[in-house]
């Protein structure tokens, strides 16, 4: 599994969850194996670059902010990189992944599927002329809003978080 990610997401996740996978540091232009494991990581993985990555994966998760160097990431070159078996999903942002290449790399069965949670114009899940939407194999791509912090549950995490760090505030200014 590869997780492109930015801030640190990925690595805990790496960790934990996946017994092996790579992640790239979007931060350093590099990508990184991870051997996962239930304990923290004691040295750094080794640097892999992005085609590579894209090569050996079975999986791609994007985890990364958009930025100029993340805009435009993974294209129709990229897509054409990974194996016809693999899947690709974007829970970052949406402008990273080209949707027109990516509904043209689903639809040629040149990736086995995706799923997309943020995409290019995100102000009602999507615009109507969206290439997405137009996939002729639907069941090869799973979309959804991005809501991680729609759950009631969720929303207290957050605003306990705002919450201390405002009584860390007051304290340190008496």
């Amino acid at each position: 599994m590869a997780l492109l990610e930015a801030s640190g997401i990925g690595k805990n996740f790496g960790e934990t969850k996946v017994l092996k996978d790579i992640s790239l540091n979007l931060e350093q232009g590099e990508a990184l194996a991870i051997i996962g494991s239930p304990r923290p990581r004691q040295n750094p993985p080794p640097a892999m670059p992005l085609d590579e990555l894209l090569r050996w994966s079975d999986i791609v998760s994007i985890h990364a902010p958009l930025n100029d160097r993340t805009r435009g990431l993974v294209g129709a070159r990229e897509l054409a990189l990974m194996k016809p078996s693999a899947l690709l999903i974007n829970v970052a942002r949406g402008g990273i992944v080209d949707e027109q290449a990516l509904a043209d790399a689903l639809d040629n069965k040149r990736l086995a599927g995706a799923g997309i949670d943020v995409f290019s114009r995100e102000h009602c899940l999507m615009s109507p002329d969206n290439p997405l939407l137009r996939v002729t194999d639907p069941d090869r791509l799973l979309l959804s809003p991005h809501t991680a912090w729609a759950p009631v549950e969720a929303l207290e995490t957050l605003v306990g978080c705002i919450e201390r760090n405002i009584e860390t505030f007051l304290a340190e200014q008496r």
